[in-house]
């Protein structure tokens, strides 16, 4: 067997699994050709529910479903953008009226055929998009009924953020692809008996608190050759690139110490790997996600597996099983607030709340130039003082900023305390802050090297965020007992290797009185 010695592809899947026992995910398809009629009726989790009536088409037979009164009854947030005709739904996937294109984050996600249309004012999708584009459901037609049912896991179908890359021990050369590649990674021996390892890095939800993690296990797809009993699994203790890592430096960044064996169970084609232990130290925050690196065990057979494509649904992918608990609360008078860009993913308006925005519950941009930043001031500051010194800079002017807009916030206080742990007051919430300046030579700081960011702490411990031109959103593995500063701080949700661990300062933290439970938009009201 040909094996390419070294290739890394971005790609995208991460489940959430919340049962036992384990298994490969694979949703049944809806045997279209076998379907005749329809009685009209929609049971959603084992519920009657009131909607337009679904149907079939007449050319392919595919069961067409009423995409809103389905994703409410789910719980699921949706919102229609009239001017583009498209749909974004809460887990920022989004689609268009008459077009296959499915994208999430704003990133190509594949393709959804046949695509959306409208029937009588209501959109209708294919019942097989609860199955393969929505995570955790179940959706079938059984005796003309159309069932969905809520899994009980989560299925993560983002296209960033998964990196992979395979290196032969006979080769010290920089990778020649990145991203587009539709091939193959393998663990094994190349055509030279050379021993061939690999890099994997993808991430998951944050439905699950660390302490509440039962199983972890990697999925991945068999391509060519035998499938193993065990693999070798191993920590990567820095962020690397497979567009420029060469062989010496991957074996740099692993920790040879904590290489274990993993047992592989086979099932239709697919292998399950327990790293349990990997995935709990990731969510604790005792170890940064870095991703894992993957050893041929002795004995075992050389293997190749699917990277699939953006489009494929052979995907490697992650299920962590678990039970959420009785969590305690009163770390926020706030729970998570799901916020979505004002104009949809992908496009920034004066209504499209940022990190800074999103911390003070407010839904105004508060970026650079409502801080009053300039380069020239910042770029004095940092190269007098340093990331500390900057951070002093920023803090104050996020102040100054607070305080003159306290009003038009809903604020009726905000001050700095010590540490994320810091005993606050019941209608207090509180706030991270920090900057990431990453200056080349002489190069000053600019909007492409330099940011700052904010995560806000909700009513049960964990701590949230928001991005421009995306949802807010959870951080995975975050609770009340565990530091922040243990997290990597990424620059966006797009999953860029050079925003990974973008945020390099210390953390500066903050308690937030709001006066009302509402968003406000500061922005609207001084306009007033």
């Amino acid at each position: 067997m040909k094996l390419i010695r070294k290739m890394t592809v971005l790609l995208a899947v991460a489940a959430l699994l919340l049962s036992m026992p384990i298994t490969v995910f694979a949703v049944p398809d809806v045997p279209v050709n076998s379907i005749t009629s329809l009685n009209g009726t929609i049971l959603v989790d084992n519920k009657p529910i009131q909607a337009p009536t679904p149907y079939l088409l007449s050319d392919d037979g595919s069961v067409m479903v009423p995409l809103r009164a389905v994703v409410e009854a789910l719980g699921i947030s949706i919102v229609w953008y009239p001017d583009t005709r498209s749909i974004v739904l809460e887990n920022r996937t989004e689609i268009w009226i008459g077009e296959t294109e499915l994208k999430v984050a704003g990133i190509p996600a594949g393709f959804l055929e046949p695509p959306p249309e409208i029937q009588d004012d209501h959109t209708f999708v294919p019942l097989h998009f609860f199955n393969y584009v929505l995570r955790g459901f179940n959706a079938t037609v059984e005796d003309g009924k159309i069932v969905i049912n809520t899994l009980p896991y989560f299925v993560y179908r983002e296209p960033t953020n998964v990196f992979h890359a395979s290196f032969s021990k006979s080769a010290d050369e920089t990778t020649p692809d990145f991203a587009n590649s539709s091939s193959s990674f393998c663990i094994g021996t190349d055509d030279d008996d050379n021993e061939v390892f690999s890099f994997l890095r993808l991430p998951f939800g944050a439905d699950l608190m660390p302490n509440e993690i039962s199983q972890a296990m990697l999925c991945l797809k068999v391509s060519d050759g035998d499938p193993p009993s065990r693999v070798m699994v191993g920590f990567i203790t820095d962020v690397w690139s497979g567009e420029s890592l060469t062989l010496a430096e991957a074996n740099d960044i692993i920790d040879h110490d904590s290489i274990i064996p993993a047992t592989a169970s086979y099932d239709s084609g697919w292998i399950s790997l327990d790293i349990t232990e990997f995935v709990r130290a990731w969510m604790a925050g005792k170890r940064q996600n870095n991703g894992i690196a993957l050893f041929p065990a002795p004995g075992e057979p050389t293997v190749s597996f699917v990277t699939g494509s953006i489009e494929s649904l052979e995907i490697p992918y992650l299920t962590i099983a678990g039970t959420i608990s009785d969590r305690p609360t009163g770390y926020s008078p706030f729970a998570f607030a799901k916020i979505a860009p004002a104009e949809g993913l992908g496009h920034q308006t004066l209504e499209d709340s940022n990190c800074m925005a999103y911390s003070l519950r407010d839904l105004g941009v508060i970026g650079m130039y409502e801080l009053g930043v300039t380069y020239d001031e910042m770029n004095r500051v940092f190269y007098e003082s340093g990331t500390e010194g900057l951070l002093m800079y920023m803090t104050g002017l996020m102040k100054t900023y607070v305080e003159t807009n306290a009003a038009a916030l809903h604020l009726s206080s905000f001050r700095q305390i010590d540490s994320f742990d810091t005993p606050i007051n019941p209608e207090e919430y509180r706030i991270a802050f920090r900057i990431g300046a990453h200056p080349i030579g002489d190069f000053p700081l600019t909007f492409r090297n330099f940011d700052y960011h904010l995560w806000a702490q909700i009513d049960d411990g964990r701590w949230s965020q928001k991005f421009p031109r995306s949802y807010s959103e959870i951080i995975p593995g975050t609770a009340h007992n565990l530091d922040p500063a243990d997290y990597n701080w990424q620059l966006g949700s797009w999953g860029s290797l050079d925003a990974h661990y973008f945020y390099n300062s210390r953390i500066i933290y903050f308690a937030a009185t709001k006066t009302t439970t509402d968003f406000t938009n500061h922005i609207n009201e001084l306009a007033k």
